[in-house]
């Protein structure tokens, strides 16, 4: 009732002056165009892309790109550059249920996920003490715990956070950086973590890595000056992330690049086999129940053909301009799934499962 009164006299206020500046020749319409535009903005919701989930937030926020706590390149958000929010990671629930013989569903079962994660994080120069043991209702069947953390080296404080789905077999990390936040809380931190969206399920089956167009909005600045369009593996692709590696296939060869900005030093060469379908999905190990749920999951915008299964035989590294290969070549074969998705105007996506380490990566492709 309040804030309806303070609007409607805030409406007559402004009203009166705009009839007062407009009684004295300034342009009153450029001065509600700048405030519908100052509202808008205000108003605006904005979406972060993390690893199988996503979060929303407002023009208070921005994102920046961190460096997470092993020192990678990672996207992030900060609050007026003094509250921070960064991912750490994403793991399978049923993974952590198999290997500390746990069942999540019970109290014991959460204690001991809490305790396996305080353990691994209070380690090194990170303090962790404090938080709440037990997990708490965030949204749907989403549930959360924290800990609060020290980290001496730099004296930085703020919680770490586990969020865990068990309908979709997911376990979420993430750090708050509260060190320059006068309120000391996170309170903020917890308004967006409220507004999270389970975008991908974890079924410990290696397919279910590949999950066409999950993370392609998340990249868009990395997809300037892509101009390839052709839906075959030959070409150039470049890594959708804040690396710089590289990807050239043709004529059965290939070259990796640490980066793209030097072609001349830093890069791996050698022969490949390719194939597509059913065909290279069994080669690297792969199921044809594998191959028919990927398929299957990716809306119609997958088909046989765009399913490379590439066999990497490396005969060739240089690095800081020396050849190595003698001592880096050790005879192993490479194993990697390519899934092309096409989307349209906006550039062919591969996204990439190494099969030895289950580890994904996205690819634009940009030159044919």
């Amino acid at each position: 009732m309040k804030k309806n009164v303070f609007r409607i006299f805030g409406i007559i206020f402004i009203c009166t002056m705009l009839v007062t500046l407009t009684g004295c020749g300034i342009d009153t319409k450029k001065i509600l165009n700048n405030l519908n535009q100052e509202i808008n903005r205000e108003n605006q919701i904005n979406t972060f892309y993390g690893e199988g989930y996503d979060l929303k937030y407002n023009s208070e926020w921005e994102k920046y790109e961190a460096l997470s706590t092993d020192n990678k390149k990672t996207d992030a958000l900060t609050y007026k550059r003094e509250l921070y929010l960064v991912p750490m990671g994403v793991s399978s629930l049923s993974e952590f249920e198999k290997s500390l013989n746990i069942d999540f569903s019970n109290y014991s079962g959460q204690k001991k996920l809490y305790d396996e994660f305080s353990n691994n994080w209070n380690k090194g120069s990170y303090i962790v003490s404090g938080g709440s043991y037990s997990f708490r209702n965030l949204k749907d069947d989403i549930s959360y715990a924290y800990m609060n953390y020290k980290d001496s080296s730099n004296n930085r404080t703020g919680n770490l956070y586990l969020i865990v789905s068990k309908s979709n077999n997911i376990v979420i990390s993430l750090m708050s950086d509260t060190t320059n936040s006068s309120s000391k809380d996170d309170s903020k931190i917890m308004d967006i973590l409220r507004t999270i969206n389970i975008t991908k399920k974890y079924d410990n089956e290696m397919a279910s890595y590949l999950d066409a167009m999950s993370n392609w909005n998340r990249y868009s600045s990395s997809r300037q000056g892509a101009s390839g369009m052709r839906k075959d593996i030959n070409g150039e692709w470049k890594v959708l992330s804040s690396s710089d590696s590289y990807w050239v296939f043709k004529n059965n060869e290939f070259w990796w690049y640490k980066s793209q900005k030097d072609l001349n030093d830093n890069y791996w060469y050698g022969k490949t086999r390719i194939m597509t379908g059913k065909e290279g999905i069994k080669a690297v190990g792969l199921s044809e129940d594998n191959y028919n749920r990927m398929i299957a999951n990716n809306s119609g915008k997958v088909s046989e053909n765009n399913i490379y299964t590439i066999i990497f035989t490396p005969s060739k590294i240089i690095s800081d301009g020396t050849d190595k290969s003698s001592t880096n070549i050790t005879g192993e074969d490479w194993h990697m799934v390519w899934i092309l998705v096409d989307h349209g105007s906006d550039g062919l996506e591969a996204q990439v499962l190494n099969v030895k380490n289950q580890e994904t990566s996205y690819y634009v492709k940009y030159k044919d």
